[in-house]
């Protein structure tokens, strides 16, 4: 139990003493998402500290973006046994595409949906990215 209330004083006031944080995106020449990193600031009575978290996130590739119709997702290093999970929705959250993939290249056809944003959520081991998709 003591243990558990010095772990939980810890907990606070490192929460507490937390100034900043900041989440900075990497992308590759075409424009995928390929890293989040995570910074963080913590000021106590003597010094001040920062922490940095750097995720590289699994490849992932959607071309081409902007699309006019025909649309291909690409997960790096796939693995029939993984479970990869695809959902596309427009802005007001109606469900365009829901898929498993079974394979690395998933086609999507955005043919006969309006010109407008839709969001892209790819769910992988657990690790959840989205994605803006444009349709011209």
């Amino acid at each position: 139990m003591r243990k558990k209330l010095i772990l939980i004083s810890i907990v606070l006031l490192t929460v507490i003493s937390l100034q900043a944080q900041s989440v900075t995106y990497w992308y590759d020449s075409a424009g995928n998402r390929i890293e989040r990193r995570t910074t963080a600031t913590l000021r106590s009575s003597s010094e001040t500290t920062s922490l940095e978290d750097a995720v590289i996130l699994p490849e992932i590739k959607i071309y081409p973006n902007p699309t006019r119709g025909l649309m291909y997702i690409e997960v790096g290093d796939f693995d029939s046994g993984q479970q990869v999970d695809l959902l596309l929705t427009d802005v007001s959250g109606k469900i365009i595409f829901r898929q498993k993939a079974a394979s690395s290249i998933v086609e999507i056809d955005l043919n006969g949906h309006p010109q407008g944003i839709y969001l892209l959520r790819v769910q992988r081991e657990g690790e959840v990215s989205s994605y803006k998709i444009i349709k011209e």
